[in-house]
């Protein structure tokens, strides 16, 4: 493989997840050892003592699909599957912290779980619902009321703060919607309600990270040093298939436990 088709399929990659991501905008985030707010040798000791986590993929690719530029073709797909990962990881962390007891539980009828987190979270900036029937059917009612706004290809649902039920709403405030997908979560059907400063997390960039464990082609190593998604070509083709040749890649993001550092609820069905 040229260098510059590796590195041609990396940047479409990052590309593709700065796309799709929602971690960082659910998720107060910096980077690992960032030094805007002091940095140096203390930033990196205090980002050590953090549990760091592994949300990737690893999957076969035609040769021809790197050498012929056509990126695209699957970053858009496998990306995306990977930034739902993300979002599981977050559900199933945030889950284990209420069993915990370290953030609050309340219960409530589904199209009312954002007025029933308002006890705890005074101004919800985003909510996290499952994917399934129930809460998929909620949406749909919140915009039948006109009740959910778009902004490009997200959506935000106006939320009353004056009146148990959202009618005739004295006092609104935007909170960002977000759906996961229950199996990344483990099948968590919880519904969680942040402010901006709910919960944090560190991510690692590819310098800071330990290569997995698998063989692959360590020229291509270096193109990941600045990059918050990591990408690792396997060092051997596999048998033709067709006309084609494949290979192994490796795509991947590290990122620290959720810290709750604020306003975050959780929301479970009555």
């Amino acid at each position: 493989m040229e260098r510059a088709d590796a590195e041609g399929f990396v940047e479409e990659f990052n590309r593709a997840y700065e796309e799709k991501t929602e971690l960082r905008g659910v998720c107060g985030h910096r980077f690992y050892g960032d030094e805007r707010d002091g940095g140096g040798d203390e930033r990196e000791k205090q980002d050590d003592e953090l549990s760091y986590f592994q949300i990737g993929r690893r999957t076969a690719l035609p040769v021809s699909l790197v050498e012929e530029g056509r990126y695209a073709y699957v970053s858009e797909a496998v990306v995306g599957a990977l930034c739902e990962g993300e979002k599981g990881f977050l559900t199933r962390h945030l889950s284990a912290t209420a069993d915990d007891g370290d953030l609050p539980t309340t219960t409530s009828e589904p199209s009312l779980s954002v007025e029933a987190a308002l006890e705890y979270v005074e101004d919800p900036d985003h909510v996290l619902l499952p994917r399934n029937g129930v809460y998929e059917g909620v949406i749909d009612e919140w915009e039948r009321q006109g009740r959910v706004r778009r902004f490009g290809d997200s959506r935000y649902l106006r939320v009353d703060e004056g009146s148990e039920v959202a009618e005739d709403p004295t006092d609104e405030t935007d909170c960002w919607i977000h759906t996961y997908d229950t199996q990344a979560s483990e099948g968590s059907d919880d519904v969680f309600v942040l402010d901006d400063d709910g919960a944090a997390l560190v991510q690692k960039k590819g310098r800071d990270t330990r290569p997995p464990g698998f063989g692959y082609a360590t020229e291509y190593e270096d193109l990941n040093d600045d990059l918050p998604l990591t990408v690792y070509f396997g060092d051997e083709r596999r048998e033709r298939k067709g006309d084609d040749e494949f290979f192994d890649v490796v795509y991947r993001v590290v990122v620290s436990e959720p810290l709750v550092e604020g306003g975050v609820c959780r929301v479970r069905r009555g």
